[in-house]
């Protein structure tokens, strides 16, 4: 099947270069499953490749260092808002995180990076973005949530239940790092599956984890560098945060490029 058919009434053979663009909001979001060769379950990468992404993501990001950091202080803020709002900060973060993965594709193939492409998820893949961040935050209330709810009844509570106590509190504080965990696993691909590949929500959920999994070598030893950039940012009198954040975001995207398009560039 050719996936460069020309749409009805445009002939591209012969194109008028004075002609206006015609871009739609779509075509904020390059479609990688056409342009390159998509791997739907992933492919297993070298754990060394850890720390060349973060190579490419520095360089990424020393082109353009202030619309990065601007980009990262409005995800940032715009999350923080929302999470008081039960679910709110984990929908806003999905949606911001589909527009940044738009924002460093086009950051790839026009060299200019805007704090607006932040809010591109939001015109193009909304609904499946907000129902991802939904199903991320329901799978953490589900394993988290009794035991949260468990803990604020013993702490009321008087007489022999207080010996469950501590027992009841290491549980929630386990299930709330396991909720956590797997909503990270499921961000290392996600809502670039969604909004590169039309992958349907819960089908995005699963395929980002289990592919995380399959390169678990390489999770780990990304998400190593992550901790270790997100320390000299906060050593470096905290303002290097906002160094640091936009570089392992960069980077995530450059990992889903190298595990699901077999013939991804290394470089930008």
């Amino acid at each position: 099947m050719d996936n460069n058919h020309t749409p009805p009434g445009n002939d591209n053979s012969n194109p008028n270069p004075y002609a206006p663009p015609s871009a739609s909001l779509d075509d904020q979001a390059p479609d990688f499953a056409n342009a390159l060769n998509f791997i739907p379950e992933g492919q297993v990468i070298p754990a060394g490749m850890a720390s060349e992404l973060y190579g490419v993501a520095w360089n990424t990001f020393k082109r353009q260092p202030w619309a990065w950091i601007g980009i990262t202080l409005a995800f940032t803020l715009l999350v923080a808002l929302t999470g008081c709002i039960p679910a709110g900060g984990q929908v806003m973060a999905a949606l911001l995180l589909g527009g940044f993965m738009i924002a460093c594709a086009r950051f790839q193939d026009t060299g200019v990076v805007e704090i607006g492409d932040l809010f591109a998820g939001f015109q193009t893949h909304g609904a499946p973005l907000a129902i991802f961040g939904l199903i991320q935050a329901a799978f953490v209330y589900t394993i988290h949530g009794p035991f949260a709810v468990a803990e604020l009844v013993l702490t009321l509570a008087s007489g022999h239940f207080q010996q469950y106590l501590l027992t009841i509190q290491i549980l929630s504080a386990v299930t709330q790092i396991i909720g956590f965990f797997i909503v990270g696993l499921s961000n290392f691909a996600g809502p670039a599956l969604i909004v590169f590949h039309g992958f349907k929500p819960f089908d995005a959920f699963k395929t980002s984890i289990s592919a995380w999994f399959k390169n678990w070598t390489f999770g780990l030893l990304f998400w190593l560098f992550s901790i270790l950039v997100m320390i000299c940012g906060i050593v470096a009198c905290c303002f290097g945060v906002f160094v640091a954040l936009p570089l392992s975001l960069i980077a995530s995207f450059l990992a889903y490029r190298a595990v699901f398009l077999a013939d991804s560039r290394s470089d930008y």
